[in-house]
C-alpha cells in the first residue's frame, strides 16, 4: 500500500500482520491481538504511527530493518521495534516489555513517555543498535533497562529506575540490566541497582541519583558526577577495567572502588570510599592517581594487589586510610605537600613501597611507620616531622644473608634516589637496607638505627650523624656496605652483637660462609674479594666508635685511621690500628720527680708505657694498685708515651714488689693521634683474653736498707730492701762482703727465710767492733755485682713480645756498719744513768729517782734532770732528742727515730729500720758536763712532759749523724729486733686512802714491769710492807724497818724472795706503820 494519505485500521479479533510494504503519511492500527510484520515488508510512515495491540507476548513486532517512522506511538504488552538507520521519534509508549533495535537516532516527542501497559513504572526497556538513544523525557517510568549499543544512550524519567544486571557480552538471552558499549547518562533519574552494570564507555550522572546498592558497576570509560547529580556507593562496587579512565565524583561517596589492570585518575573533587579501594594488577599495570588539587581522600581500606606493581598516587591530596592497608605488592606515591598522610598501619608485613616524589613545593613525611620507603623528588626537599620506622626487609636466601655481589634491585628498606631528605634531626629506624644514590642529598643530621637480624645493605656515599645497631634483636645480623663507597660518621657509630657465638675461623674473602648459629654481627663488603672490594670508613675525631662482638671484613680507614675497639675481629682492614694499649709498666723507687732521685728502698711510682703518645690529661683517670694507695699521676716529662702512677710508700722496704693494677675509670687520658682512651688490653679479637690487670715489672734497684752493730760485739746485721743474689744467680756468701771494722768478716749467717736469695743476714767479724768504728761510719761493702732476682715474664698472649725483665744491681754497695749507736748494757755509746725529780725530796728509798729507762719507773710531771754517760774515748758532744707523741706509723715495735736521710745514694743514709722519721720531737743540749757525764735539765712547762704520757728519748751525735738507742737484751740471738728508745713514765701521784698510793697494779714480771707504792709518814717509826698470795702466804718482803717522816716509795717486780717470777693471779700488798697505818692494795700479775 502506497500513498500520501492516512490509514486507520481497527481489528477486534484478528492479528494484523504486515506482509507487504506500506507507505503512508499516517498510520493508526488498533487490535485486540498481536500486530506483527514480516522482515521483508517495510513500513514507511512520514507522520504519526499509532499501534495499539492486545496484551500477550510479542504484541507488537516491527522487525523489518527498513522501516521508517516519523512519530511512533505504541500500546502493547510486549513490543519490539527494529529499524536499520533512520531516525526514530517515539511518542507515548505503553508496554511491559519494550525492545528497540535501532541504528539511527532514537528520540522522544515532547511530552511523550514510556510506561508499562497500565501506565505504571514496570516497563522493561531493551536498547540495541548503533544509537544514540535519547529517552530523556521526565515522564518515562521504566523498571529495568538493558542496553547493548555502540553509541550513546541517555535516559531520564520521573520515577526511580531500578537497574538490573549489565551484560556487555549479550548473546540474545534476556537482558536484565543496563548493558551498553557506549556512554550511559542519567538525567533527573533516581536509580537503584539491584543487579550489575557493565558500561563500555562513560558514565555520566548529571542529575538525579545513582545508588549502587550491593551490585558491581563496571566501567570501561570515565565516570562523571555533576551537580546536582549524586552517586551513592551503598554497599556495592564500582570497577574500572580499561585505561585511561577519569573519575570526577563531585563529593559522592563510594563503598568499594576497584581499578583492575587499568589506570584511573580521580580529579576535581574530594573522594570518599567507606569500604575498600583495590588496585589490582594481575595482567597489566594498574594505577590509581589523584590529580593535583586542593582535595582530600578518605579511604577505609586500601589494597594494592597483583604481580605487576600496582600504584596509588595521592599527589598532593590529603588522605586518610582509616582502617587497614594492604600494600604488600604495590607502591603508594605522594609529594608530601599534604598535611594529612594517615596510613592505618596494622600489619608491618603488608605495607609495601611508599614513594615521595617532587611536587610544586617542599614535602613533609607526616607518617611514622613504613615497610619500604623511597625518596625520588628531584629538585625538592622532603622533610621528616618525627622519628620514623621502616619495618621491611629482604631475605632472598632464607638464611638471613644476601648473595654477593649484592644487587640493589629487590632490596627493601629506605632508598634515596633523588632530591633532598631533611631528617630535621629525627631518627630513622630500619630493619632492612639503606641506599642513597649520588643524586640524593641528606640534610639535618642523619640518625640511622638498625633493628632485627635480617640482612642489611648500606649503599652509596653516606654521611651519618649517628649509625646505631645495638638492640638485642640485631644479634647475628649481617651488614653489607657498598664496596668503593664511603661511610662518614660525625657523632656516633655503634654496632653491638653478642658474644655467645664467637666467629672462630676467618672468612673466605672470595665466598664468605657465615657461621650458624651466630651472635656476632658481620660487617662486610658488598663485593668481597673483588678488585675494588673495600668499603671506606671515615669517623671524625670527636665521634664515638663502639664495636662490640663485631666482625669487620674489607673496611678501609685510610681517610682517617681508626683504633680497633674491644671485642671486634678485623680481617683485611687497612688503617684499623690497635688502640693505645698499655704495653708495659715498671716499679720505680725515685722519689720526687721535680728534684734529684731519692732511693729509699720503697717503690713510690709505676712507670706506664703506651703504644702512642698521650695527652697527659689525668682529670678523669682512676687507677687501683693492689696493696698501695694511689696519690696521683704525672707525665714522664721526656717520653710523651709514658706517665707515672704515684704511690704512697709502704712502711717497709719493697723494691721487689710487682703489684697488679688496673684502670677503674678513664674519661680523659687519650692518645694524641685519634683521641682514644688509654686502656689495658681489652680482648681485641678474643673475648676470653682480656687483661683485667697489668702487672708491673721490677725496676726498683735493691739497696742496703739499714745495718746494726753493737760496740764491743762481733756481729753486723744487714737488711736489704729485697732478696739479692750474685750476678750469676747463686747465693751470696761472706766473700761478697768486706769491712775494716772488727778485723774483717769471719762468717755469714742467714736470717731471712728466702726461697731464693738472701734479704737479711748476720756478718760475724774476727774481732769486736769498736764504738769509734760505729761513730766514724766505717762501712761494710758488698760486691757491686750483687743484684735482685729477675721478675718472671708475663704469660699473657698480649705480652708475648715483651722483653725479659732486666735485673737491677744493688744501688750502693757501701753502707756504714751500724745506722744506730748501740752498746752493751752499762757501756753504750751514750746511755742515761739516772733521772731525778726536782720536786720530790730525796728519801732513803730514792723516791723521785729513775735508774731503769724501759718504761719501768716514773717521774711526776714536774721539773727533772737526766744524767747520761758517754762511751769513754768519744769526744763528740751528744744531743738528747725526746718526744711523747710517736705514733705507730712511725715506729718499728717501740723504736722511733727523728729526722734522718733515706737516700741510699748518699752516705750515712738508711731506711727500713723504722717506717718513717718521727718529726714531732724536741732537742736538748747538756746543761752541764763533767768528763763523760752529761746532765740534761727539763724545766716546766715543757710540752713534751705531760701526766700520763711516756717520755721517750734517744741521743744524737750530730757530726757523725748517728742516733743512739738501747737494746733490751744485747745477749739475745735476735738482738737486732730489740732496739728501742729510752723511756720514763710521767705519772703524777694521786693521794689514796690512808696516805698510801699504788701505781701500775697490773704487771708482767717477764716484761720487767713493776708496781710502785707511795706513802707519806707524818710520824717516824717502823714500817713493814709485805706481799701475800690468795692463801695468805708471804711471797715477798718489800720493807721492814725504821723510817723517818716524809715521802717514801717501794716497788715490786712480780718476783718472790728468791727472785723468781710468781704465778699469774691476784696478790695483796700490805703496809703497816706508825699512827695505826694499815693499808692493803691489790695487784694483778699477768703473763
Amino acid at each position: 500500500m502506497t500513498g500520501p494519505h492516512s490509514l486507520h485500521l481497527n481489528y477486534s479479533t484478528d492479528s494484523p500482520r504486515f506482509s507487504n510494504p506500506i507507505t503512508v503519511s499516517n498510520l493508526t492500527i488498533t487490535s485486540n491481538a498481536n500486530i506483527s510484520q514480516d522482515s521483508t515488508a517495510p513500513i514507511v510512515i512520514t507522520g504519526t504511527t499509532t499501534l495499539t495491540a492486545g496484551s500477550g507476548a510479542n504484541d507488537i513486532t516491527l522487525i523489518s530493518p527498513n522501516n521508517s517512522f516519523g512519530t511512533l506511538t505504541l500500546t502493547g504488552n510486549d513490543v519490539q521495534i527494529t529499524q536499520n538507520s533512520d531516525n526514530l521519534e517515539l511518542g507515548d509508549i505503553k508496554a511491559n516489555s519494550l525492545l528497540l533495535k535501532i541504528n539511527g537516532t532514537v528520540t522522544q516527542s515532547a511530552g511523550a513517555s514510556i510506561r508499562d501497559a497500565l501506565g505504571g513504572n514496570n516497563c522493561r526497556l531493551q536498547v540495541q543498535g548503533a544509537g544514540p538513544s535519547l529517552l530523556s523525557n521526565s515522564g518515562n517510568r521504566v523498571n529495568t533497562i538493558a542496553v547493548d549499543t555502540t553509541n550513546a544512550f541517555s535516559y531520564s524519567g520521573e520515577s526511580t529506575l531500578i537497574v538490573g544486571e549489565l551484560d556487555l557480552a549479550n548473546t540474545g538471552t534476556p537482558i536484565t540490566g543496563i548493558d551498553t558499549d557506549g556512554n550511559l547518562s542519567f538525567l533527573n533519574t533516581s536509580i537503584n541497582t539491584q543487579r550489575g552494570m557493565q558500561i563500555g564507555d562513560n558514565l555520566h550522572i548529571d542529575d538525579g541519583i545513582l545508588n549502587g546498592g550491593s551490585q558491581t558497576i563496571e566501567i570501561k570509560g570515565n565516570m562523571t558526577v555533576s551537580a546536582p547529580g549524586v552517586f551513592r556507593g551503598d554497599s556495592g562496587t564500582v570497577k574500572f577495567t580499561q585505561s585511561n579512565s577519569i573519575l570526577e565524583a563531585n563529593g559522592s561517596t563510594f563503598n568499594n572502588l576497584e581499578v583492575v589492570d587499568s589506570n584511573l585518575d580521580i580529579q576535581n573533587s574530594d573522594f570518599t570510599a567507606t569500604g575498600t579501594v583495590k588496585v589490582d594488577s594481575n595482567n597489566n599495570p594498574a594505577q590509581l592517581q589523584f590529580i593535583r588539587g586542593n582535595h582530600s581522600a578518605a579511604i577505609a581500606n586500601l589494597i594494592l594487589d597483583g604481580n605487576t606493581a600496582p600504584v596509588v598516587d595521592f599527589a598532593n591530596w590529603n588522605f586518610n586510610i582509616g582502617v587497614s592497608l594492604d600494600n604488600e605488592d604495590g607502591e603508594i606515591k605522594l609529594t608530601g605537600e599534604q598535611t594529612t598522610q594517615t596510613f592505618a598501619y596494622d600489619n608491618a608485613n603488608k605495607l609495601g613501597l611508599v614513594s615521595y616524589y617532587n611536587g610544586n613545593g617542599a614535602g613533609t613525611i607526616h607518617h611514622g611507620d613504613f615497610w619500604n620507603l623511597e625518596i625520588d623528588a628531584a629538585g625538592q626537599t622532603i622533610s621528616l616531622s618525627s622519628d620514623i620506622s621502616i619495618h621491611g626487609f629482604y631475605n632472598p636466601n632464607s638464611n638471613k644473608t644476601l648473595s654477593t655481589p649484592v644487587s640493589e634491585t629487590d632490596l627493601v628498606g629506605l632508598r634515596l634516589k633523588d632530591g633532598t631528605l631533611n631528617t630535621a634531626d629525627h631518627t630513622i629506624t630500619l630493619h632492612g637496607s639503606y641506599v642513597r644514590t649520588d643524586a640524593a642529598l641528606v640534610s639535618g643530621n642523619l640518625r640511622l638505627t638498625l633493628l632485627g637480624n635480617y640482612p642489611a645493605y648500606i649503599g652509596g656515599n653516606n654521611d651519618f650523624f649517628e649509625f646505631n645497631c645495638e638492640d638485642a634483636s640485631v644479634q647475628g645480623k649481617i651488614i653489607y656496605f657498598q664496596s668503593g663507597k664511603t661511610t662518614r660518621v660525625a657523632n656516633r657509630f655503634a654496632i653491638k652483637g653478642g658474644g655467645t657465638h664467637p666467629p672462630g675461623n676467618l672468612l673466605d674473602i672470595h665466598s664468605p660462609v657465615f657461621p650458624s648459629p651466630r651472635s656476632y654481627i658481620y660487617v662486610v663488603s658488598s663485593q668481597p674479594g673483588n678488585a675494588i672490594h673495600y668499603w671506606n670508613f671515615n669517623r671524625t675525631s670527636t665521634a664515638e666508635l663502639e664495636l662490640e662482638f663485631v666482625y669487620l671484613l674489607h673496611s678501609d680507614a685510610s681517610a682517617n685511621p681508626q683504633i680497633k675497639p674491644a671485642n671486634a675481629t678485623f680481617q683485611d682492614c687497612p688503617e684499623w690500628h690497635n688502640p693505645p694499649y698499655i704495653l708495659l709498666s715498671w716499679t720505680k723507687d725515685i722519689g720526687d720527680l721535680d728534684s734529684a732521685p731519692v732511693h729509699n728502698g720503697r717503690i713510690d711510682k709505676i712507670l706506664v708505657d703506651s703504644e702512642y703518645n698521650l695527652n697527659m690529661d689525668f682529670n678523669g683517670l682512676e687507677v687501683e694498685v693492689e696493696g698501695y694507695e694511689v696519690r696521683g699521676f704525672q707525665a714522664h716529662g721526656t717520653n710523651a708515651n709514658q706517665f707515672y702512677i704515684k704511690l704512697e710508700e709502704q712502711a717497709y722496704l719493697d723494691t721487689s714488689a710487682t703489684p697488679r693494677w688496673k684502670i677503674i675509670r678513664n674519661d680523659s687520658l687519650k692518645d694524641t693521634v685519634w683521641g682514644v682512651k688509654l686502656r689495658l688490653y681489652d680482648r681485641g679479637e678474643n673475648a676470653a683474653n682480656a687483661k683485667i690487670y697489668e702487672k708491673a715489672y721490677d725496676d726498683a734497684a735493691p739497696i742496703i736498707g739499714y745495718t746494726l752493730a753493737i760496740a764491743s760485739k762481733k756481729e753486723i746485721f744487714v737488711h736489704f730492701s729485697e732478696s739479692v743474689v750474685r750476678s750469676d744467680s747463686s747465693s751470696i756468701t761472706m766473700s761478697d762482703f768486706n769491712t775494716t771494722a772488727g778485723g774483717g768478716i769471719a762468717a755469714l749467717r742467714r736470717v731471712s727465710n728466702d726461697t731464693n736469695g738472701i734479704r737479711e743476714l748476720i756478718l760475724t767479724t774476727n774481732n769486736s767492733i769498736s764504738a769509734t768504728d760505729i761513730l766514724n761510719g766505717i762501712t761494710v761493702n758488698v760486691d757491686s755485682g750483687v743484684r735482685d732476682i729477675q721478675t718472671p715474664k708475663s704469660t699473657h698472649d698480649f705480652d708475648t713480645t715483651d722483653s725479659n725483665d732486666a735485673t737491677d744491681e744493688i744501688l750502693n754497695s757501701s753502707h756504714r756498719i751500724s745506722d744506730v749507736g748501740l752498746g752493751v748494757a752499762g757501756n753504750g755509746l751514750m746511755e742515761p744513768t739516772t733521772a731525778r725529780s726536782n720536786v720530790i725530796p730525796l728519801s732513803d728509798n730514792k723516791l723521785g729517782i729513775v735508774s731503769k729507762f724501759a718504761w719501768n719507773d716514773f717521774l711526776p710531771s714536774d721539773s727533772f734532770s737526766i744524767t747520761a754517760h758517754r762511751y769513754t774515748g768519744i769526744s763528740e758532744n751528744p744531743i738528747l732528742v725526746y718526744s711523747n707523741s710517736a705514733n705507730a706509723d712511725a715506729k718499728n715495735g717501740k723504736l722511733w727515730l727523728p729526722a734522718f736521710g733515706e737516700n741510699a745514694s748518699l752516705p750515712r743514709n738508711f731506711s727500713g729500720l723504722v717506717p718513717k722519721p718521727h718529726t714531732r720531737t724536741t732537742t736538748k743540749s747538756a746543761t752541764t758536763s763533767s768528763s763523760d757525764n752529761y746532765t740534761y735539765q727539763f724545766n716546766m712547762p715543757d710540752a713534751m712532759i705531760e701526766n700520763g704520757k711516756d717520755l721517750e728519748f734517744v741521743f744524737y751525735f750530730e757530726s757523725s749523724e748517728l742516733y743512739c738507742a738501747q737494746i733490751l737484751d744485747d745477749t739475745a740471738s735476735n738482738w737486732y729486733r730489740q732496739v728501742i728508745p729510752w723511756a720514763i713514765k710521767i705519772q703524777n701521784i694521786v693521794a689514796q686512802a690512808g696516805g698510801v698510793s699504788i701505781l701500775n697494779n697490773i704487771l708482767n714480771p717477764n716484761n720487767n714491769d713493776k708496781t710502785s707504792l707511795y706513802y707519806n709518814l707524818r710520824t717516824k717509826g717502823v714500817v713493814t710492807i709485805q706481799v701475800f698470795d690468795l692463801s695468805g702466804d708471804t711471797v715477798a718482803v718489800l720493807q721492814r724497818g725504821f723510817q723517818n717522816t716524809g715521802k717514801h716509795s717501794v716497788s715490786w717486780n712480780g718476783r718472790n724472795g728468791a727472785g723468781n717470777p710468781v704465778a699469774r693471779g691476784i696478790y695483796f700488798v700490805r703496809i703497816v706503820g706508825p699512827d695505826k697505818m694499815d693499808q692493803i692494795r691489790k695487784v694483778l700479775v699477768i703473763k
